[in-house]
């Protein structure tokens, strides 16, 4: 599977991007790891963010699939300006394969 283009949904609607990235981590796991979902080595990790400027915990978090503790896959997911709920992907196989 090549990586998703950012997807963006209207707040509320957001379950088709959640299904993206299990999806996206799951074909991972498939076709380069190469190991069962539930292999001790494979982590799925969602991480909250905080604001900077006040400290104050978003609802904006980080998905990562993580295989033997390296970052494989990100999605971070956050707010647009009007309230949009936006998922980014990123891939970061050479930790993998490497």
């Amino acid at each position: 599977m090549k990586t998703p283009k950012t997807q963006i949904y209207i707040t509320g609607e957001q379950v088709n991007g959640y299904n993206q990235i299990t999806k996206f981590f799951d074909s991972i796991i498939k076709e380069k790891i190469k190991l069962p979902k539930n292999h001790p080595h494979i982590e799925l990790r969602v991480r909250g963010m905080y604001r900077l400027e006040n400290e104050a915990k978003t609802d904006e978090c980080t998905h990562m699939l993580l295989y033997k503790e390296k970052v494989v896959a990100t999605v971070i997911e956050t707010r647009t300006d009007n309230n949009y709920v936006q998922f980014n992907f990123f891939q970061n196989l050479e930790r993998l394969l490497g």
